[in-house]
């Protein structure tokens, strides 16, 4: 599979679809990403060594429903504006963890459409580099054609379960190896 030239593909279908989307199918598609995101191994400890607190999925989705998430928008923003690369103790991130970082920054994105957008390729990355960096490249290849598929289905859907990540994936698949 020529991976770049699908995701290029992909990347244009998500363009197109995501706008083609009611508001109320983008926040479904978001809560069912917030679910993914908690049972990321490293997310809530990332989470909390970035903005300096912690994260929990209750409270997240509470605030996420009352668009009330300026609290976490400005401790990340904090967070980045206060890491000095020249710094004695600037902290290089993992790309991992990055990666991780990166998609709790996407879920904070008041923009639905780009919120959307971001968090499904997101999780791409995500299956990429577990393809790219495990013992088990051809499952994460085969997870990673899979959810292509599935953010097509999404797309194409009238309703969005939350749980329909956690249905999918488990904390425990996402263990290097």
């Amino acid at each position: 599979m020529d991976f770049l030239k699908e995701y290029n593909k992909h990347q244009s279908y998500l363009k197109e679809h995501i706008n083609l989307q009611s508001e109320r199918q983008k926040k479904e598609i978001v809560v069912a990403l917030i679910h993914f995101c908690f049972i990321l191994p490293s997310f809530k400890g990332l989470v909390k060594e970035h903005i300096g607190r912690e994260v929990q999925l209750d409270r997240f989705l509470d605030d996420f429903e009352a668009q009330n998430l300026d609290e976490y928008t400005v401790a990340s923003a904090k967070a980045l504006g206060d890491e000095d690369p020249y710094a004695d103790d600037f902290k290089e991130w993992d790309p991992l963890d990055l990666l991780v970082l990166n998609m709790f920054d996407y879920l904070l994105i008041e923009d639905r459409t780009q919120c959307v957008l971001r968090i499904l390729n997101g999780v791409i990355e995500l299956l990429d580099y577990y393809h790219q960096f495990s013992d088990r490249p051809q499952y994460w290849s085969h997870l990673l054609q899979t959810e292509l598929l599935r953010q097509k289905e999404i797309l194409k859907s009238e309703k969005v379960r939350y749980d329909l990540y956690t249905k999918v994936y488990s904390s425990e698949m996402f263990q290097i190896g």
